[in-house]
């Protein structure tokens, strides 16, 4: 939630709460402008061909992310190793090249994070350790802090070298639970493949510009909070499916698609469902008197408060 800083009291600019990935406001305009995204379960009967959609979408994101630690292309040229080698559309491969940047500049922020948690780590053992009499125990937490240690500089070697540690797309518990066989290869292959991401924007044909928000997921009122998404599953071919939104930001949304703006897509399948995340900007005209802003940023692993003043 959003909200303004007047007269020593914080006042909701948009009620509800959705993630944010960014927030934008001038103090000079009366509009403040945020990204928002809505959820909703996807109904879809040709399940088959949505999934292959999304393994392919998988592996060419893991394609694009590993050349982009090799650092020998060009964003073209991934973009168009990508198309040939999976057979997907520029937007499709585009978005998988986008999403592979995300992962590793997302990778990077976290150094720092998982830099300072380590030194925590340290600092309660060796205090554990001066206080532990037992020869046996003392040995065990002396391992725990040498490794502790090789960990952090291992980070700090990351950090100092601009790379990132390896990660294990479909997660590394579940690949822990792979090797000891209490994971299936077919489970395996199920977490490593269940999403579908593409990022909205116009679309040329020919020597027309087609603008309808998101030309591989694309997102058709049909009525009240019913939707029909129209999913691009190969040249020319399409499956539908359908979802109700039932959010505070429905309005926002139908007044994004009304004038036809771009709106990011990600599906993702959990089991045998499906649920569609939508994101879109949203601009709400607001009332600023000029005694100072407040804004909150929620995310899962915390709280970020500002309050600006015009001092």
């Amino acid at each position: 939630m959003l909200e303004s800083y007047q007269d020593g009291q914080l006042y909701p600019l948009f009620d509800g709460l959705s993630p944010c990935h960014s927030i934008t406001y001038n103090p000079l305009s009366p509009y403040i402008k945020m990204q928002v995204t809505v959820r909703a379960g996807l109904e879809v009967e040709d399940w088959k061909r949505l999934d292959n959609l999304m393994r392919v979408y998988q592996s060419a994101l893991r394609f694009a992310y590993n050349r982009l630690l090799e650092g020998k292309f060009s964003d073209n040229d991934i973009v168009k190793l990508l198309r040939s080698i999976f057979g997907i559309n520029s937007r499709y491969a585009y978005s998988a090249l986008v999403e592979a940047k995300e992962i590793i500049s997302s990778q990077k922020r976290l150094l720092r994070l998982h830099i300072e948690e380590i030194e925590r780590k340290i600092e309660k053992s060796k205090r554990k350790l001066a206080r532990v009499k037992n020869p046996l125990k003392r040995k065990g937490i002396g391992a725990r802090i040498k490794k502790l240690e090789r960990k952090k500089k291992e980070y700090e070697r990351h950090l100092s070298e601009g790379t990132t540690p390896k990660i294990i797309f479909g997660g590394r518990r579940n690949f822990e639970l792979l090797k000891k066989g209490k994971l299936s290869k077919e489970e395996w292959r199920e977490l490593r493949s269940n999403q579908v991401y593409c990022i909205g924007g116009q679309v040329i044909n020919g020597s027309r510009v087609v603008t309808n928000g998101n030309y591989n997921l694309q997102l058709i009122h049909i009525e009240g909070n019913r939707f029909r998404l129209r999913i691009n599953v190969g040249y020319k071919e399409f499956i539908e499916g359908e979802i109700e939104i039932d959010s505070p930001y429905l309005f926002y949304l139908l007044r994004h698609l009304e004038e036809k703006k771009a709106y990011s897509v990600r599906i993702i399948r959990k089991g045998r469902r499906y649920e569609a995340h939508i994101t879109f900007n949203v601009e709400k005209e607001i009332e600023p008197n000029g005694e100072g802003v407040a804004g909150i940023d929620i995310n899962p692993d915390g709280i970020a408060v500002t309050i600006a003043y015009p001092d």
